[in-house]
C-alpha cells in the first residue's frame, strides 16, 4: 500500500504553574509487526519538574496511549495510563513493588531491577544476554 504520513510531532516545553516545568513528547506508532499485523498508537510522554527540586516533589513521569493493544494484551484497542516518579534507592519503591521484587516466587526473576546498571557496558552486556533468551 506504500509509505504512510506519519505526524511528527515536535517535544515541548511549558510552565505549569510557578516553579513546575512540563515537557511533552507526542509519538505516534505505526508499524507492522510480522505474523500479527499492524500496530498503531498515539502515545505522550510528560515530564514534570518542580524547579526549586523539593525533597518530597520528585519528578514525575506519566506515559498515556491510545490505539492497538500489545501483542501481549489481547487483539482490539484501548488505553493505557502509567505514572512514576524517581526514587533514590531500592528500599524507597513503592510497598507493591517491593513486595513483588522481593517475593519468593519470581525464582530471581526480576533481580535486574535491585539496582541500576553500573555503566552503558553493563547496560550493553544486560541487552546481549536478552538477546540469548530470545
Amino acid at each position: 500500500s506504500g509509505p504512510r504520513d506519519v505526524p511528527v510531532m515536535p517535544v515541548t516545553a511549558q510552565t505549569a504553574g510557578r516553579d513546575r516545568l512540563q515537557f511533552q513528547a507526542p509519538v505516534f506508532v505505526d508499524i507492522d509487526i510480522p505474523n500479527v499485523g499492524p500496530y498503531r498508537a498515539w502515545e505522550f510522554y510528560d515530564y514534570t519538574v518542580d524547579t526549586t527540586y523539593p525533597e518530597d516533589q520528585p519528578p514525575t513521569a506519566v506515559w498515556c496511549r491510545q490505539g492497538s493493544n500489545p501483542p501481549f494484551v489481547q487483539d482490539g484497542s484501548g488505553v493505557m495510563k502509567f505514572v512514576g516518579h524517581r526514587v533514590d534507592c531500592f528500599e524507597d519503591l513503592p510497598e507493591p513493588i517491593l513486595e513483588l521484587l522481593e517475593g519468593g516466587g519470581n525464582n530471581g526473576e526480576y533481580d535486574i531491577f535491585r539496582e541500576p546498571p553500573v555503566d552503558m557496558e553493563e547496560v550493553q552486556m544486560l541487552q546481549q544476554k536478552q538477546q540469548v533468551k530470545r
